[in-house]
């Protein structure tokens, strides 16, 4: 019986990693194989010559995503433009929706690799939430 459920999940996982393959292929494709090319007008965090403001200014960024899933009350179709300003300080209390968002993430892979019942589902949906975040946020 464990040996079969580790097929279910080897095969899950070869479908999730080959359907995001596929999705990466489609979006290279879409961009004839090169970066989007933003203007310092419409993502400024990423034209700032200051590190640290980039790092947090995109890390409250993906705080602020992070909420409208769960809560969104307040969709804009154009996030540019200065509509979401920089996070220049670390005291700024922005920073709190980022420390909990890394913090709220670690715990739930902390659950998923201690949990025996759940982390089946638990995992899929891990993957299936981080996944797609990856070739939107820039990192690959």
């Amino acid at each position: 019986e464990n040996s079969q459920c580790m097929w279910l999940v080897a095969r899950r996982l070869g479908v999730l990693i080959s359907a995001g393959l596929c999705l990466l292929s489609l979006r290279i494709w879409i961009n004839h194989g090169t970066d989007p090319i933003f203007k310092p007008e419409e993502l400024r965090a990423a034209f700032h010559p200051d590190r640290v403001v980039r790092i947090l200014s995109f890390s409250n960024i993906y705080a602020l995503n992070a909420w409208l899933l769960l809560a969104p009350s307040a969709l804009c179709c154009d996030w540019s433009l200065g509509s979401v300003p920089l996070v220049t300080s670390l005291m700024d209390v922005r920073n709190i929706w980022s420390l909990l968002l890394y913090t709220g993430l670690l715990f739930f892979i902390i659950h998923v690799l201690r949990s025996k019942r759940d982390r089946l589902a638990v995992g899929m949906s891990l993957t299936l939430l981080l996944l797609p975040f990856l070739p939107a946020s820039g990192i690959i």
